[in-house]
């Protein structure tokens, strides 16, 4: 009779959680919502409650689904960090990867009262924080930007050399270039060399030429706007930098090169 007993006993318990667990999934979505810093993440074939992501400042204005490969492996450092730390706290967290966006996120097991769900979530949210705003994850983003700087650097250099082989080396001597481009004038993709700009949101290098082209209609519409504030025009600028902080975003963009096309950067 006890075997019985103790075999009812862990049989109420279970049901107990499992419907606590169902009860709190209900709420789950409507909970993670309440918070801009976490997303849900689906995962396969999961008893738990569901998972999240905790999504950083700096790619908080990029939809999940439209997270490049550099994104998503920083993204999923971060949730790997934050398991880390949850699970010193409560065992119910764990690691798992969501395939809809190939990231990792932080799952939420099955619960014996459903009334904990959102100190859970809270307590989520905040150990993100804590972790994004640490010295160890600016370092990251510190170490990110130099590795940008530096293969922004090569890839001019690389348009360098190629522009010196187009152009031939009697266009290198000041007296004789003159008369060969008299003569035989150059293409005007290779009449200068596009700077590069390196977007710490994406992690990727692209041209200054489409920064600038953002920058001139930003410009456009805010003169169309306000017709009598005069536009100012700079030029050969080498280094560009812009930093926006603030409580939710973070945004870096280093733009290496001059703001004309025809205008020759240096490497």
């Amino acid at each position: 009779m006890d075997h019985v007993h103790k075999f009812i006993k862990k049989l109420s318990d279970a049901l107990a959680i499992i419907e606590s667990t169902i009860t709190a999934k209900k709420r789950f979505k409507e909970i993670v919502s309440k918070y801009p810093s976490l997303g849900l993440a689906p995962v396969r074939k999961w008893a738990g409650v569901g998972a999240v992501c905790y999504v950083p400042s700096i790619v908080k204005e990029t939809p999940m689904n439209e997270w490049n490969k550099k994104q998503r492996q920083q993204v999923s450092h971060l949730n790997l960090d934050l398991v880390h730390s949850l699970r010193s706290v409560d065992t119910a967290f764990s690691a798992g990867e969501s395939p809809a966006y190939s990231i990792s996120c932080v799952k939420f097991g099955m619960l014996s009262n459903d009334k904990d769900l959102t100190d859970l979530v809270h307590l989520v949210a905040e150990r993100g924080r804590e972790i994004e705003q640490s010295q160890k994850y600016m370092d990251s983003l510190a170490e990110m930007i130099r590795q940008g700087i530096e293969a922004a650097n090569k890839d001019l250099k690389r348009e360098n050399d190629e522009r010196l082989i187009q152009e031939g080396m009697m266009r290198q001597i000041p007296l004789m270039s003159s008369l060969v481009n008299w003569f035989s004038p150059l293409d005007k993709d290779f009449q200068g060399i596009k700077g590069r700009s390196f977007d710490l949101k994406t992690g990727q290098i692209q041209s200054t030429e489409v920064y600038y082209k953002h920058r001139f209609m930003n410009r456009s519409d805010a003169t169309s706007q306000n017709p009598h504030n005069p536009v100012v025009k700079t030029s050969n600028e080498s280094t560009k930098q812009n930093v926006n902080l603030s409580g939710d975003t973070i945004q870096r963009d280093i733009a290496l090169g001059n703001e004309t096309d025809n205008d020759i950067g240096d490497t």
